[in-house]
């Protein structure tokens, strides 16, 4: 009866909703397959990728799992950005120039990933990595999409790429999470009031390879891997 009163009371607009409530209600009731075990665990495999581009994959998780884009300067720095953060799709760009995005590479891995493994993917957003020497590539690659690439991680090196004017459009264009890793206390004490007046989420890490890693974990979910889990391994590099 009360239903019945409320559908009576209720606009058009109104009753959708309830009717989207009712039903959705209805299949996760349901729904008998418990949260966390939807997916076969995630085997090795080989894909296609650009030219200087390495993939990583989170090989034997079950659920999907985020996506973190690293930009560096050689293919030796991936091996670092590996180690670093586990449970995650990385996609690793080399690129000695430092004003280089990789946008073209990382948007033909991305949509080559998505049309292989969708179903284990978490993102969008996608997490971004900036090695010391391509933090103006990095900062150009958000301003493309930075709601896409909501969150950046960056190591000290090129403060000037990182102005507070740069902060702060990414920041109103949808940007959620900046961390720095290896910055001096000036940098990181100006980044933080630019971060607090455009609403980003801000931290500072150390530069040691743990600061490294606290630094990734915070820009990305948390890792879906505990620890002591089998490590994910390389899948292909060109």
């Amino acid at each position: 009866m009360k239903l019945l009163q409320l559908v009576r009371m209720a606009g058009p607009l109104q009753i959708l909703a309830l009717s989207l409530t009712i039903f959705l209600g209805g299949c996760r009731a349901a729904d008998p397959t418990p949260r966390g075990s939807l997916l076969p665990p995630l085997r090795l495999q080989q894909l296609p990728l650009p030219p200087m581009t390495q993939l990583r994959l989170p090989v034997g998780t079950t659920q999907a799992a985020p996506i973190l884009v690293a930009l560096v300067d050689d293919k030796g720095d991936c091996a670092k950005v590996f180690e670093a953060i586990r449970g995650s799709f990385v996609i690793c760009h080399a690129d000695g120039e430092p004003a280089s995005t990789g946008s073209a590479a990382l948007r033909e891995a991305l949509k080559t990933l998505q049309g292989a493994l969708a179903s284990y993917l978490a993102g969008p957003p996608v997490a971004v990595f900036a090695a010391a020497g391509r933090t103006e590539g990095a900062m150009r690659l958000v301003s493309e999409e930075p709601s896409f690439f909501a969150s950046l991680a960056i190591q000290s090196g090129d403060v000037v790429s990182v102005s507070n004017t740069r902060v702060h459009a990414y920041g109103l264009g949808g940007g959620v999470r900046l961390a720095l890793a290896g910055a001096d206390s000036a940098l990181a004490q100006r980044l933080s009031s630019a971060s607090r007046a455009s609403n980003l989420e801000f931290r500072a890490f150390d530069s040691s390879p743990s600061g490294l890693s606290e630094a990734l974990s915070y820009v990305t979910p948390s890792p879906l891997h505990p620890p002591g889990a089998a490590t994910p391994h390389l899948v292909n590099s060109r």
